[in-house]
């Protein structure tokens, strides 16, 4: 999934402890914003097919190829997601990064 480069700097400045955890590693925050909008519950569908993702206090809109933007909201309950299912989401993850990577070498040769 394409996340728009605005999503990108409003993740860092609406979660700068997990940006900093990234160390500047842009390919380590694809993955956490994607992980968000995989765990995430589907709180709205617009008619167009646009959705809104709710991962803990952060709202994601996204239309299925894309995450468009991101902000935060305090006054909605949090959508919490155990360490069990990120670490799950994380080895699948990686898993499929792996077959991906395998893929293209084959393909090179």
């Amino acid at each position: 999934m394409k996340i728009s480069g605005v999503a990108k700097g409003q993740y860092k400045q609406l979660c700068p402890s997990s940006w900093g955890k990234c160390n500047g590693d842009e390919k380590e925050l694809h993955f956490k914003i994607q992980r968000a909008v995989a765990l995430g519950k589907t709180v709205y569908t617009y008619k167009n097919g646009c959705k809104i993702k709710r991962y803990y206090h952060l709202n994601i809109l996204t239309d299925g190829k894309e995450v468009m933007t991101i902000w935060r909201d305090k006054t909605t309950e949090p959508f919490l997601v155990s360490y069990k299912r990120k670490e799950k989401y994380r080895v699948k993850y990686m898993k499929e990064q792996s077959e991906a990577e395998k893929e293209k070498v084959s393909q090179a040769v």
